[in-house]
Order: C-alpha cells, then structure tokens, then sequence
C-alpha cells in the first residue's frame, strides 16, 4: 500500500506536467510584449487570460500548437537518494519506460537527466560526449539504479542540487524540466541558502520549469515553483487518487499567446517582479510564474507636442524609435494626472498623407563652433533625404546668432538653397562665454510657419544664454517668457548644448523634446547626432485621446510609456467662467412610439463643460458632449428630457418635453 501511495506521488508530479494548465515557458525578449507558451487543456483566445500582479493584460495573440510545434523536452531528475528514499526511487525507475513512452507517443523529443544528492551532491552522469542527457530510456533507469545504491545521508542539500541541475546542457530550444523529488525541506543544511538566490537567477535565465514532490513543509520550494512556472506538491495518504487516471490526458493541448502588461512608464520599475497568473475561463483552472522585468530597453521615447487646444481632445506627438527591433503600437500607454487612458487612437505620421513639419535650426555661429558648422553644412542633405524617404512633408529655415541675432533664412524646402546659406557661414567673434541663444529663439515668431505643420526648433550651442537682468544688454527676454513662447506656440524643442547652463534647465521644463550634451555629439561624431535626430523625427506617432476630466483647471500631467521608457510633460486648463444654457431642443420634438429623437443643448462659452443627461422614460442610447440621442417609450403621451450642465464651480438644468403619439398627432 505505502508502494503505491509513493508511486501517485511521483505520478503527480506528471499530472501537474501534463494533465492540467501549465505554463511552459515565458520570453521577455521582445519587452514590452511578451510571449508565453502553456500546456495542459484545451484553451482560446476568450476563454485563457492573463493577470499582472492582479490586474488583466491586454492579450495580442493566441493559437494553439499542432503536434509539429511542439518543443523538445530536456527533463531532470534531482533526486534524495538519501536512506529513506529507497522505495520512492524504485517507483521512479518503474514507470519512466511507460512514461517515456506515452510522452514520445504524444509527439515528444525527450532527453532525460538523473542527478543524485544527500549530505552534497554524490551522483552525476555524463556520456562520452560529454552531456549530462541521454535520449534512451534503459540508459535512466541504470541511472536511477545506480543512485539507489547510495545508502545513508542526512540534512540533505536540495537547493544546491537543484542550482547544480539548472547548469546542464539543456537543448537551446528545448522545455527544461527540473523534477525534485524529496522527503525533506531544504533548511537543515546551511549549504541551500547560499545557492538560493543563484538558483532564482538561473531559472529566470534559462526559463526553466521546477516540480517539486517534497514530504516535509518548506516555502522556498513554493516559491521556487511559482517562479518557474511549475508546481509544488506536499506528500500525503489520500492526495493523489485520481493521478493515475489523469495522467497525459490533457497533454496534447499546447498553446502559444502574447500579450502586454497592463502597465508601463512611470508605473512600471525596471528589475521589479511581475506575478503572472494565467487562467483558463472553460475550466477555471490556474498557473502562476514570476518574470523579472527588464532591467535596460535598446528603445527611446520623447513627447514632441502636446496641443490642447481642442480640449477635453489631447493630441500629442511622440517619437518612439525601437532602433531596429519591432514596435508594437498596442504597448503604447498613456496616463493623465495618474489616470490610464483606455480609449487612444494611434498613427504613424509616416502614414499621413502630406504629414507637414518646419524645422528651424537655431545655430550659435561663434569661433568655438566651426566643427559644428562644417558638420551642419556636411550632413544637412542626409539629414532632409531621412525626412523625404519617412513622406514627411518637410521645410528648413536658418537663424544664427553670437552676442546679437545675425541672420534669419525663413522655412524653405529648397534644401540645396539652405545648404549654400549655411556654406556662406563662418565662425567668428564671440567674446564672453554666454550668447544671445534667447533672442534667436524668439525670432523664430517672425518666419511663415505653415498653420498645420508641426513646428521644431533645432538649437546647436555651446555656450550658455544671455537672459533679461543678467547685468549686460545682450538680452531683451528672460528664460520664463521663451519657455512660455515655446508652450504657447506648441513649438518643440530640441537642444544639443551644455548641460551644466542652469537657464536651458529651466528652460526645457516640460518643453516637448529632447537634450543632447553637446560634447557627447563631438565625441560621438556630429554627423550621426544629427541623422539621430532626423530618425527621431520621421519615427513619430500621433496620439489622440480624451481627457478623463473634462471640468477641473490647473495643470495636467501627461505620461507616455511604452514598457520601461517614457516622457512625461503638462499642458494647464483655466479656471472657468460663469457660463448660461442658451437653449435645449429635441428635435423632432412629437414622434410615434419607440423613435428616437435628437437631443442638443448650446451654451456659452462651450468648453470646460460636462453634460450628464437624465429622461422621464426610455433611454438614452448614445451620448456625447452637448447631444444626445433619446429613444422614447412604447406608450403614448408627454415625456420630459433634463439635461444638467456643470463646469468647474456652476452647476445648470434645463428641460424639454417630447410628445409621443400615433401619426394623426402630427397633423
């Protein structure tokens, strides 16, 4: 009897395997989506989801495998020969054979693996080409009787089996499977808690999946399961009564999906765990593992715009460039004032027809920056070809500066015209190390921007400004009154300068753009900045979205993330005004029974308004803003529509009355 209450036992680990929802293995690789294989039931895309740390993940595929997908599957056996573990290792090595064949039977490449441990690690197997596996089945079982012939052994070293284990040479694209079997927790040998933390690094690494089949309590074996996406299960007389007749029954359903955490920038902490759960709605069953978010994305992110002025409609303009690697529209996430916005429209502007931009350089043309003019004059054909090859519709204009405002070359797309302006410059004067990069910001005021283009000012200096009250006469502005003209005229903002000049600090504060240290650009080749900076620009996207609060003033941030890397800027609502409800009107205002009628209320002034709408019977069907469509009831008669107007501080109501009757009423 106690034979074949060990023999469920270890079947159970197979059960958990094979015979209920398992996840297989989970791939960062492509951070923020994230792929995930699992196995054990048969599964859909509305039937299996999937939560981070509790909350739902937005799913982007799912597809079950066929029998050709399948992976092969490396598998280890990490087993306590110590004394007491003699009949739990002959059960063992009765049903590998008919494991091994049912397994292979199903469609599996297996290899299998047999490490041996008590006191310390005392049995290990390699073949003459040097692998810790073995593809034949009797060559195990004389594994596993060697490992039986081990007698005595105590305060066993589990963890550093384990560890040891996770070392071998598993097949790169292989299922690694570590099966612990074990009647004892791992805390009465020192040795384990110095291996414990590589063990997790391992797992993490490698993606293996840990069984565990322990008799004695022992939470490291629960949590290293639960890392691993795989199973922990404690002996007992009447738990495993049903293993046998469920053993490989739901194994030739394996399924690949990929989905998104349901978090990003700022939220979203490089390094930090991640608890996925995955759950199959048909069965109700569950699998947990941890992933570990990671710690470094080859990926940038910059808001380049944010306009308001449609409000409570945002729209912003990001640059996201993966550098190469794929980018997935769907990982983009925003936030408002902490909030997650759920309903965002995504476009590349590469895909808008005509998608306009004017850039103006804003070049600082003292002695010291001759390298940069040369460079400028070099690459400005590289640069504008990016821009051509993305479909922007792109203009360049020029102005220069020293201690004064030198030249002004107003927005043109004769690029070969720019070119030869920009080869008639030379570098000279410059005296005291700060330059009038303020006032040649602003005279960007005076070139003939295109109404809907967007509007970048490409700054190159390497000196700091001149400013308003600085106690010379360079400078009619300060750096407040420039931040305030780049916000206002939606203009963004690029630097390459110097990043110790406190006044372009200030002056960028949540100025849509992007900061370059102008001696990293001459480290790094002046050229490849610029042509950075050209593929930052055509690798835009606009992102439209309605704010959560359509009501409140004062400032708004605003956060862009796409997995670890974001930016964040804020635009400011005014504080509201009285407002009055000019009219409300139901239009037709008689109808038959069951229509619907068009419902629409005007006020002044229209913004920073929310309108909740409430109907003596029926229903309101659809609604936006200031209209509403109300369908009306089956009964005949009068029926009074309320709609209630609120802003920031005032609060208004105003009805209309809708008449309900059969034709004749109409005439």
């Amino acid at each position: 009897m106690r034979r074949a209450t060990l023999l469920l036992a270890f079947l159970l680990i197979f059960t958990a395997l094979f015979a209920q929802l398992n996840i297989l293995s989970v791939d960062t690789s492509t951070f923020p989506l994230i792929n995930m294989k699992i196995s054990g039931e048969e599964a859909t895309a509305s039937s299996i989801q999937v939560y981070d740390n509790g909350e739902l993940a937005k799913l982007k595929s799912f597809s079950m495998d066929s029998l050709e997908d399948r992976k092969p599957l490396d598998i280890v056996f990490v087993i306590d020969n110590s004394g007491t573990m003699g009949v739990k290792i002959a059960s063992v090595k009765e049903k590998v054979a008919s494991i091994a064949a049912e397994m292979e039977k199903n469609g599996y490449d297996l290899r299998f693996a047999v490490l041996g441990f008590g006191t310390t690690i005392n049995h290990e197997f390699i073949d003459s080409k040097g692998s810790h596996f073995t593809t034949s089945v009797e060559e195990l079982q004389k594994r596993l009787s060697e490992v039986l012939s081990y007698v005595g052994g105590a305060d066993e070293c589990q963890i550093r089996a384990l560890y040891t284990a996770a070392g071998y040479d598993f097949r790169k694209n292989a299922g690694k499977v570590l099966i612990l079997i074990t009647d004892e927790d791992s805390y009465q040998n020192a040795t384990n808690d110095s291996f414990y933390s590589g063990l997790m690094e391992k797992i993490s690494k490698k993606r293996l999946n840990v069984f565990i089949l322990h008799q004695d309590p022992d939470d490291r074996y629960y949590e290293i399961a639960k890392q691993s996406g795989g199973k922990a299960f404690k002996f007992g007389k009447d738990d495993f009564e049903k293993a046998f007749d469920e053993l490989f029954i739901m194994r030739k359903f394996t399924s690949s999906m990929s989905f998104f955490l349901p978090c990003s920038y700022p939220t979203l902490k490089a390094g930090e765990l991640h608890e996925l759960r995955v759950k199959n709605l048909f069965t109700a069953s569950e699998a947990t593992t941890t992933i570990k978010v990671p710690e470094k994305s080859k990926t940038s992110l910059k808001i380049f715009e944010i306009d308001h002025s449609r409000f409570p409609e945002i729209h912003l303009k990001i640059s996201l460039n993966t550098y190469d690697q794929t980018l997935y529209e769907d990982g983009i996430m925003v936030y408002e004032s902490e909030k997650k916005i759920n309903d965002i429209s995504i476009m590349a502007l590469s895909r808008k027809i005509n998608a306009p931009v004017d850039i103006v350089f804003v070049l600082d043309t003292t002695a010291s920056m001759i390298n940069e003019i040369r460079a400028m004059v070099n690459n400005l054909i590289t640069f504008t070809e990016i821009l051509e090859s993305s479909g922007l519709d792109a203009r360049i204009g020029l102005i220069t500066f020293g201690d004064e405002l030198r030249s002004r070359y107003d927005l043109t797309d004769n690029f070969i015209k720019i070119k030869k302006v920009l080869e008639a410059q030379y570098a000279t004067g410059g005296g005291d190390v700060p330059e009038a990069s303020l006032d040649a910001i602003m005279g960007i005021s005076d070139l003939t921007f295109r109404k809907n283009a967007q509007k970048i000012a490409i700054v190159i200096t390497d000196a700091a400004p001149h400013y308003k009250g600085d106690s010379t006469d360079f400078s009619k502005y300060s750096v407040d009154e420039v931040r305030e003209f780049l916000l206002k005229n939606r203009i963004t903002f690029i630097l390459v300068g110097p990043e110790k000049a406190m006044e372009f600090q200030n002056l960028r504060k949540d100025v849509p753009g992007r900061f370059i240290e102008i001696s990293y650009a001459r480290v790094r080749d002046f050229g490849t900045i610029l042509s950075s900076i050209a593929k930052e620009i055509t690798s835009q996207y606009e992102i439209i979205y309605k704010s959560p609060d359509p009501i409140t003033p004062g400032e708004r941030r605003v956060h862009v993330g796409y997995g670890i890397v974001g930016d964040s800027t804020v635009y400011s609502i005014l504080p509201p005004i009285d407002f009055e409800i000019n009219s409300l009107v139901a239009r037709p205002f008689i109808v038959e029974p069951g229509e619907t009628v068009e419902l629409r209320c005007t006020t002044y002034p229209d913004n920073l308004l929310e309108f909740d709408w409430q109907v003596e019977a029926g229903n309101i069907v659809e609604k936006w803003d200031n209209k509403a469509i109300w369908q009306l009831p089956e009964k005949e008669g009068s029926y009074i529509a309320t709609v209630t107007v609120k802003s920031a501080k005032f609060v208004k109501k105003a009805e209309v009355v809708v008449m309900v009757c059969k034709n004749p009423c109409r005439h």
